[in-house]
């Protein structure tokens, strides 16, 4: 669903009320990213996909070129999130910096910038 007068209110869920229209969503897999990622030394990646940054990185761990990734920049937000559990994942695969990115220290959504 998206608010066509705000951007910043897309979501995979309707969890606004309003105006809102729907979208068609195209999902891909591993196998799929496959195919869009070129060979590199180095790989940032941004995920921002409204409480399914878990499963993104799930299916980036299938990748081949998941040990090119450097750096992961992922979207938090406390009430959809499970920063925790998404952080030892990744701790489990070499990343070891872990840093939040706040506009405002008490907002509920921020990014997090994970690095190796």
């Amino acid at each position: 669903f998206h608010n066509p007068k705000h951007s910043g209110l897309a979501s995979l869920t309707r969890t606004y009320k309003g105006n809102s229209k729907k979208e068609p969503v195209f999902l891909m897999n591993a196998k799929d990213l496959e195919t869009l990622i070129p060979d590199s030394n180095k790989i940032i990646i941004k995920i921002d996909v409204e409480g399914h940054e878990e499963i993104v990185i799930k299916e980036l761990l299938k990748c081949s070129f998941f040990k090119q990734i450097n750096s992961i920049l992922y979207e938090c937000h406390e009430d959809y999130t499970n920063k925790t559990k998404i952080n030892s994942l990744l701790l489990t695969h070499g990343f070891k910096d872990f840093n939040n990115v706040y506009t405002n220290e008490t907002d509920v959504f921020y990014d997090v910038f994970v690095t190796k």
